[in-house]
This record gives structure tokens, sequence and C-alpha cells, in this order.
């Protein structure tokens, strides 16, 4: 059989070096050239290369840095998935036209593919390059260990079968792509030493001759039929399971709300599996590739502190049951004050009674509105501590919801698939989610009962007035009955106002909001808010294979083409 040379076939994915989003869907690609009766072996090879790599390019966004380092590591396999050499292109990016560019790597055979400049080699790994002003190009080998491994095993209806043995068979046909994750990091959870993969995500790419498969479906992506062809693009997530630790209720809850079907599934699958009907088996190369950071431009409130939210909650209720105390002194007080003018109202024979019930009211309204003012007070600087320790929850949760929207605009996903997806890529629970969610929600709810803070506020500035034309009744008593009973009367009526809106909110706003937070477990929103912190952070730290100096910036990305099957 014809093979590529290793540099066209290095040009050819070059277009994949890129670190990736998962954008819209796979624009039209023109494959018809591929049909099996018009071109040779080498040209559906190059054909199917070309194919898989434009269909790759166009999920992905380039890599944006003036200066740094990419690399991108070739991974030349056999049908089954085993690694046969390797071989890495890095580019030193030269955004401010140095003479010289310091590297550090661990390839041999070094050989610059771009340019005539040289290198020497230092201490250790470090290598320095006469850049002269310009970009440097190059590629060496390496037999280090893949983060990722590949195995793909091949099934003709239900039974195992080497890949050699199935060129020109016919059946129920399933390839299955199953990834290792190898790159663990440690991290501290919890107050406890936790490993957590990196969280790398594979897609995978394979295409199908219509007129020797049919019936064609993938566990985890879609299919995109384009002419005689069907192009496979699967997503997979290897390690990430063991960083969800999905409970089964969760796994449950999720599948009950349609995430365990489609493009996704709700164990975050390490493997990818393609089934077909199929007469005479054949196919051409597949490319998967691998990157460690794919959602990392998301941001999910990763620096969310819910740490003190709870000690906010408990003096929030502790100020509340001061206020409702205290109201209900006021509410004692002004009947007490509207007795004692009523009764001097009625007559001089029961002055001497009206005085003594109007001294002992106005002095138990006077303490009573002490203590509510300073609970207002409180009550409002606590409200203010809790919505500005909940807003990063709640925009966290906003941008999760973009995120969603994103998936479902871009990659034709349903809701629920898309909110899944989001939240595997994420390391994120249901209950998790639920969590932010409700975190959000409490948020919003104690922004839209600010106005009824304003109207406490308010209720206060009333009560006050009413006190001061009480208390200038008192002074004027003789003067002025009338206008003693009548502000007795406004103080008792608006009193009652503000306690049984007190008892309202408390009931309704504070305790139900209380109630809600103290279901929760507050140690697993703290642990959650660290495993997603962590995940995040090993997807960002993972940034080259074969090396890089301190404070570049770098990113690194795996692309593995596996042989073509085919009858001799």
């Amino acid at each position: 059989m014809k093979r590529m040379k290793r540099g066209n076939w290095i040009k050819g994915v070059a277009v994949t070096a890129a670190v990736v989003t998962v954008t819209g869907c796979v624009g039209t690609v023109l494959i018809n050239d591929l049909h099996v009766d018009k071109v040779s072996a080498a040209e559906k090879e190059e054909a199917t290369e070309e194919v898989l790599t434009e269909a790759f390019g166009q999920q992905i966004i380039s890599h944006s840095a003036e200066s740094g380092k990419d690399e991108t590591v070739y991974v030349i396999a056999g049908a089954d998935g085993t690694t046969r050499n390797i071989i890495v292109s890095n580019q030193l990016k030269n955004g401010e036209g140095a003479q010289v560019l310091e590297d550090e790597t661990t390839l041999t055979d070094i050989e610059n593919v771009k340019g005539t400049q040289t290198y020497t080699a230092g201490s250790g790994n470090a290598i320095t390059w006469q850049a002269e002003g310009s970009d440097i190009f190059y590629q060496g080998t390496t037999d280090a260990e893949l983060p990722i491994g590949l195995t793909m095993t091949y099934y003709l209806d239900g039974v195992e079968i080497k890949p050699e043995e199935l060129a020109g068979k016919s059946g129920h046909v399933v390839i299955r792509f199953d990834y290792e994750n190898r790159a663990k990091q440690t991290t501290v959870i919890g107050g406890e030493e936790t490993e957590v993969y990196v969280p790398f995500a594979v897609i995978s790419g394979a295409i199908l001759p219509l007129e020797h498969f049919s019936s064609i479906t993938v566990s985890s992506g879609k299919i995109l039929t384009e002419g005689n062809n069907a192009i496979i693009i699967g997503v997979a997530f290897p390690g990430l399971a063991e960083n969800l630790n999905l409970s089964e209720e969760t796994r449950e809850t999720l599948a009950e709300n349609g995430a365990g079907t489609g493009a996704v599934n709700v164990d975050a699958p390490d493997y990818l599996e393609i089934e077909a009907d199929v007469v005479n088996f054949e196919l051409e190369m597949t490319l998967s590739m691998i990157l460690p950071n794919l959602f990392s431009d998301i941001d999910l409130g990763a620096d969310i502190d819910l740490s003190g939210v709870s000690g906010q909650l408990d003096t929030l209720e502790d100020a509340m049951t001061l206020l409702s105390d205290s109201s209900r002194q006021l509410v004692d007080g002004s009947e007490q004050l509207a007795a004692g003018a009523q009764d001097l109202a009625e007559g001089a024979a029961s002055a001497q009674e009206g005085a003594y019930a109007l001294a002992a009211g106005m002095q138990q309204l006077s303490d009573g509105g002490k203590a509510v003012a300073g609970g207002v007070g409180q009550l409002a600087e606590t409200l203010n501590d809790m919505m500005v320790q909940l807003k990063p929850a709640h925009d966290g949760y906003a941008q999760f919801e973009q995120a969603v929207g994103q998936m479902m605009a871009g990659y034709g996903m349903s809701k629920e698939q898309a909110i899944a997806s989001v939240m595997q890529a994420q390391g994120m629970t249901q209950n998790e989610l639920t969590y932010l969610a409700t975190l959000s929600g409490i948020y919003d709810g104690l922004a839209a009962n600010a106005g009824d803070m304003m109207t406490l506020v308010q209720g206060a500035n009333d009560l006050s007035g009413g006190i001061d034309t009480a208390n200038q009744g008192a002074w004027t008593l003789y003067d002025g009955l009338t206008a003693l009973g009548d502000g007795a009367n406004l103080l008792e009526d608006g009193s009652r106002t503000l306690c049984n809106g007190m008892r309202q909110f408390d009931e309704e706003g504070i305790q139900e909001l209380a109630a809600v937070f103290s279901s929760m477990d507050n140690g697993n929103l703290v642990e959650f808010s660290e495993r997603l912190n962590a995940v995040m952070d090993a997807g960002e730290s993972y940034r080259t294979f074969s090396g890089a100096p301190e404070g570049v910036d770098s990113s690194v990305k795996f692309i593995i083409r596996t042989e073509a099957i085919r009858k001799d």
C-alpha cells in the first residue's frame, strides 16, 4: 500500500494545530472524490485526511498569542490504536522580533523545517535558537508515553475481530475507540489530598462511504452526510467520570431529564462507539484530536466562596427575630398609648390612670423604637453582605446558561443535551448545578426584596413621625387631647402594619431562604467549588508534552492518525 510522506501528512493536519472551542456545525465539505471506483488508494487516503482536517478545522479557533510556544504532537498508530511513531512539531512565536529565543525540549532528531536558523544545546533540556527576529518552526521525535492512550477494537456481528481480518467482510460492525487518561495531578479538596485527571477532551473523526455503510449511529457525537459519505465526529472526556464521581441517584436524575440519550452520555464516557451495517468493509484513516483545556474560557463562578453564607443567614435570622420582638413591643406600647389617650379624653376622673398608662406606653414605645432602628440597620447590612457573596454564584449560573445556549445554537444539541455536556466538561454534578442555580435564585430573591426593605425603612420613618406626634401630644396634653388621640391612633395603625409586614417578610422571605440553604450540605458546596477549581486548573496547567520554559505562554494538542483497513 502506498504511504504518504511524513511531511505531507503533518502539513495536511496542521490546520488543527490550535486550542479548540466547540462551535457550530461542520460546514460544507466536498468529499465526492472519495468514491471507491474513481480514485486510487493513495488518493483516497490523502482526500480522507484533507476532509477530516477540514472538519476539525471548522470546529476550532486559533490560539492567539504574539509570543509563546505552540506544540502539536502527531501520533502515527496502527489500526488498533497502537502507537508506532511520535512526531512533535513546535512553533516558537517571536512577537518581539528577538535575535535569540530560549526553549526547553526533550525531543531528539531536532530539525528546523522552515528556515536555516540553528540552535545550541544548554544544560538539562534547554536549547537556544539563533532566531534572527523570526519565528522558529522545528520538529523532533520522542518515545515518551502519551497522556492519553488509544485502543481501537472491532466487532463483527457481536464477535471481536482483528482489523486486518475485517477488511472485505459484511455484517453489523461496531468500531470502538477507548481512551485511557494517564495524566493526573494532586490537589487539596476539602482539606485532603486528592488526585484529579487532566480534563482532556477527545474529538475523533472517521469517514464512512455510504455505499459500504448504512444505519450508522455514534455513541457521543454527530453524523454529517456529504455526497457519498458520512463524516463521523465523536467527542469523549476520558477521566471525567472519575472527576465527577457521580452517584447512582444523580445518574438516574440526569437520565430522567434526557441527558442519557443522543450526543450526551451521563457517564461522561471515555470511549466512542460507531455502529453500522456494512457490505465489503473498508475504512480509511481515523483522526483523533486531544486537547487539555477545551472549556478553559468558560467561567462558571470558580471563585465563589460559600464558606460565610451560612453564618450570614444565622445573623439574618437573629436580626429578624429581634425585629419581630421589637415590633411586637411597638404594637403593645402603641395600644397602651392609644388607650391612655382615650381615657384622658373621656374625662378628668380617669386622668391620673390615663396619664400613668400614657407614661408606661411612651417608655415601652421608646425602647421598642430604639430596638427597631438598630435591627433595621443590621438587617440591611446583612442583606447587602449576602448579595455581595452570592453575586459570583449568580454570575456563574448566568454564564452556565450562556454556555448552554452556545452549545445549543452552535452544536445542534437539545437544551437537555447541552446542559449535560457543559456539566460534564466542568466536572459538575446535578446536585452541584442545582446548588448553583439555587444560590443564583436566592440572589435574585434578595434583589427582588430590596424594594421591600425600602418599604420597611419608610415604615420606620413613618413610625418615627408617629412617635414625634405622640410626644408632642404628651407635652401639650392639656391643650390638645384630641391631637394626642389622633397621633396615638396613627401610631397604633402604623406599628401594627409594620409588625404584620415584618412577620410576613420573615416567614415568606428570610425563613424560606434559610430553610432552602439549610437543606443543602454547605460542606458539599464548598467542596464543589474547590473541585471545580481543581479540574479547571489541571487543564490550564497542562501546557506542554515535550517541554517549555517557565513563564512562556505555551499550548499543546495531540493528533492521532490510525492506518487504513483495506483488502490487499
